[in-house]
C-alpha cells in the first residue's frame, strides 16, 4: 500500500499519483537482485572460470543488462548473462556483477574469486610407496665423478651423489 502524504492511498504495484499543489509523482519499481555462481569456484592459474548470473531476477519484469567488474576498478570488463574470465595468477578476486532493469533499476553483486594453484598428483602417486606424502627423487640426481685411489691413477665411478626427498 502506497501513501503519498496528500491522504491518497494506491495498492497497484506500479503506482503514480500527481498532488494539487506542488506535485509529487510516485513509483512503485522494485530494483533487480544480482547473484551469480563461478565454475570452477577454486580454478587453477590459466583456467577459464564460467560466471553464471541465470540467478538474478527482477521482480518487474527482465534484466536488461549484466555487466561484470573482474579487477576492482570499477570497469566493466564483460557483459552478458553467462560469461568466461581467466586469472593469470593465484590469490584471492573481488568479482562484481551489475544487474540493470528496464526501468534503469540497478544492483550489484560482489564475491571472492580464490584462484589456487594446484599440484599433479600424479607425480606423487607414481613414486610415493608408502603413501606418505614423501617421494625419493635419488634417482633423478645420478652423476659420473672422477676420484683417485692409493695407485695413483684416475678411477671413474658412476654414483648417486646425494640423495633427495620432497615432501608434499
Amino acid at each position: 500500500m502506497w501513501e503519498d502524504g496528500d491522504n491518497h492511498t494506491e495498492a497497484d504495484l506500479s503506482p503514480t499519483h500527481q498532488g494539487w499543489a506542488d506535485g509529487f509523482t510516485g513509483s512503485g519499481e522494485s530494483p533487480p537482485t544480482a547473484s551469480f555462481e563461478a565454475s570452477p569456484s577454486a580454478p587453477a592459474p590459466g583456467e577459464a572460470v564460467t560466471f553464471d548470473a541465470s540467478g538474478s531476477s527482477d521482480p518487474d519484469g527482465d534484466i536488461q543488462s549484466y555487466e561484470w567488474d573482474f579487477t576492482g576498478d570499477g570497469t566493466t570488463d564483460a557483459t552478458g548473462r553467462q560469461v568466461t574470465h581467466t586469472f593469470d595468477s593465484e590469490g584471492s578476486y573481488d568479482v562484481t556483477l551489475t544487474v540493470a532493469d528496464g526501468s534503469g533499476e540497478t544492483a550489484d553483486d560482489t564475491a571472492s574469486t580464490t584462484v589456487e594453484v594446484t599440484s599433479d598428483a600424479s607425480v606423487v602417486d607414481r613414486y610415493d610407496a608408502n603413501g606418505d606424502g614423501c617421494i625419493d627423487i635419488s634417482e633423478l640426481n645420478t652423476g659420473i665423478g672422477d676420484y683417485f685411489d692409493d695407485d695413483a691413477s684416475i678411477d671413474e665411478v658412476n654414483a648417486l651423489i646425494e640423495q633427495y626427498f620432497a615432501c608434499l
